[in-house]
């Protein structure tokens, strides 16, 4: 034959596959079942027993607040964040009186679990040891087994029986103001003219920031009345001071702290000093 055309049988192969026969082998990579598994739950039966922890029981211990040693040991965990220990343990004081009248004495015997207005009580007692209640002209219904809203002469209460005001005047007190008057403090009306009330003012007085009026006049009241405390009552509209002997100056500044002062009466003490020009500034100043 004159055709040079070559035979199909010789001509290059053009595929670019791999043959199957020279075709890496599979068989030689590692079985996916010898893999690590990735399982993260854990056989509940490897976890520690609850049954081996210790049992918590929550539940309070009851306490019985009428037990005499149970209910003196509340009381007066009570009241030594009132007065201080060393009072309370001095026989002599009028803070150990009126403890030991609340505790042993008292008609009412208060339940300190459940009684709301023990540091008031207790206050007032104190103060009635203190003043020589005993010898007063008026002294009905004090250390009695009422509330102290209900029949304590001289004692008046708001409607959630909180002692707002306590007004004694000519009622023949003698002695010292103690500080657990701070305890009353919804007190708005304090008055303790003409008897013989003596020594200083309590500083804690000015923790009352409920006064609205008080009357120290005609005592023997002494040292500064306007100590740094006393411009803390803000509300005040009465202050009668007369006949004592008071001492100190009339501070300028002080006196403005009283905004809406209606009546101030301080004559017959010792004060030293120039009525300050501030005293113009109480715009409601009548007296």
């Amino acid at each position: 034959s004159t055709s040079s055309k070559p035979s199909a049988s010789h001509a290059p192969s053009t595929s670019l596959a791999p043959s199957k026969s020279h075709a890496p082998s599979f068989s030689h990579v590692p079985s996916i079942s010898h893999a690590p598994t990735t399982s993260f739950n854990p056989s509940t039966s490897q976890l520690p027993s609850i049954s081996l922890l210790p049992t918590v029981s929550f539940a309070p211990t009851p306490i019985d607040c009428t037990n005499p040693v149970t209910r003196k040991r509340l009381i007066m965990e009570q009241l030594v964040d009132v007065s201080s220990q060393d009072l309370l343990n001095n026989p002599d004081s009028p803070q150990s009186k009126a403890a030991d009248w609340i505790i042993n004495n008292d008609p009412l015997q208060v339940n300190p679990c459940t009684f709301a207005n023990l540091e008031e009580r207790y206050a007032l007692a104190v103060f009635y040891f203190a003043l020589n209640g005993d010898t007063w002209r008026n002294n009905s219904g004090w250390l009695g087994g009422s509330s102290v809203c209900s029949g304590w002469f001289g004692v008046g209460c708001s409607a959630n029986g909180q002692v707002t005001n306590l007004l004694l005047p000519r009622n023949n007190l003698l002695g010292e103001i103690p500080p657990e008057i701070s305890q009353l403090e919804g007190l708005r009306f304090f008055q303790i003219s003409e008897s013989s009330v003596f020594g200083t003012l309590p500083t804690e007085i000015g923790s009352l920031q409920n006064l609205v009026g008080v009357d120290f006049g005609s005592n023997e009241l002494e040292g500064q009345l306007f100590f740094d405390d006393f411009f803390r009552l803000r509300s005040l509209q009465f202050l009668r001071a007369p006949k004592n002997n008071f001492t100190g100056t009339i501070p300028g500044d002080g006196i403005t702290s009283f905004p809406n002062l209606v009546e101030f009466i301080i004559t017959a003490n010792s004060f030293k000093g120039t009525i300050p020009t501030q005293i113009g500034q109480l715009k409601n100043l009548s007296k």
